[in-house]
């Protein structure tokens, strides 16, 4: 995947970029609750969820385990930091 530019939708770009503004680990509501107040938008977790399931494939967020949580929870994948990304100019696909 090095050196490929990564294209993502508008939902999978937000998630991103809250992921990127925090040096910890959230969890999944913590991140719906972020984009929806960022980027102006109702998400419910169930999308959240789902394009974090797709940011995790592409490698370019990982699921942690939190001690004494039982909650899921994100972060970026440290070796993404530099590569090229850019929204889709596509409308977004609700199943993302």
């Amino acid at each position: 995947m090095s050196g490929r530019n990564i294209t993502l939708n508008a939902r999978q770009a937000a998630i991103l970029d809250v992921l990127r503004s925090t040096r910890g680990f959230l969890s999944t509501t913590e991140i719906r609750e972020q984009v929806n107040t960022m980027a102006g938008v109702v998400l419910v977790a169930e999308q959240v969820y789902r394009a974090l399931l797709i940011l995790e494939r592409r490698g370019l967020v990982e699921r942690v385990q939190v001690e004494g949580s039982v909650k899921a929870h994100w972060g970026r994948v440290g070796r993404h930091v530099d590569l090229g990304f850019r929204e889709s100019s596509s409308k977004p696909r609700e199943t993302a």
